[in-house]
């Protein structure tokens, strides 16, 4: 009998255990990790050594790799975020049957290693983005706000969407948000606006996009949302 493949040990050297593994078990820490610096070192890790795949030769395989590079995305942000860290950490603790550990004052260097919000709006920089200029919203109208964060280095950039047309976001050259990567498609998703409100849609049928955490064909989009497209974060602003 064959076994089945388990790509979080073979490609991420995890030990056994629930599949998808929990946000700490993925990145190889103890669950309610506190350190900051640990949570950023390790989900850079995680994601160098599954990277080398994402160009496999088989469809499957390659969505399989993409959907864990999703994933060590969302692990690096959630963990990262004082906010989204304490709701997870009281779910996990809820589907553990423990308690969460009473939280230490943060060291000096972990409170230097924790995410600033980014300042860096130039599109020209090189962080494999390339962006069009932003427009100006029409009157009465709302402009979606994007800024797109890599999960590897941090880097991020924002760009604004104009209500009066549909914007595509994908790999390809041509599109009005190509992030130039290959966890992301050629023609990943679309935002539309319609009646007063922003929403995104799968574009390509083996893309995948989440939507605060959820996988999805298409959403409607809040203020304060976080998409996750291959390795990259979008937190939307309106």
């Amino acid at each position: 009998m064959t076994r089945k493949l388990d790509p979080y040990s073979r490609l991420l050297g995890l030990p056994p255990g629930p599949r998808p593994p929990h946000l700490y078990a993925l990145l190889g820490l103890e669950p309610f990790c506190d350190d900051v610096a640990a949570i950023k070192q390790a989900s850079l890790h995680q994601m160098a050594c599954i990277k080398p795949y994402e160009d496999h030769p088989d469809p499957s395989f390659r969505a399989m790799v993409q959907e864990i590079m999703n994933q060590i995305g969302l692990a690096r942000a959630v963990l990262r975020d004082p906010e989204k860290k304490a709701e997870y950490d009281r779910r996990l603790a809820e589907i553990l049957q423990t308690s969460v550990p009473e939280k230490a004052p943060p060291t000096p260097e972990e409170v230097q290693a924790a995410p600033q919000p980014s300042r860096r709006t130039d599109p020209s920089a090189d962080t494999g983005l390339n962006l069009q200029a932003p427009p100006a919203a029409p009157s009465g109208q709302r402009a979606l706000i994007l800024n797109i964060v890599e999960a590897i280095s941090g880097s991020s950039n924002t760009v604004k969407l104009d209500p009066r047309k549909e914007s595509i976001l994908g790999r390809n050259e041509n599109c009005d948000v190509c992030i130039e990567h290959a966890s992301v498609s050629p023609r990943h998703a679309r935002f539309t606006y319609r009646q007063g409100r922003w929403y995104i849609s799968r574009e390509d049928r083996l893309a995948e996009i989440m939507v605060n955490g959820q996988k999805c064909t298409q959403a409607l989009l809040s203020d304060g949302d976080t998409v996750t497209v291959g390795a990259y974060e979008i937190h939307v602003a309106f």
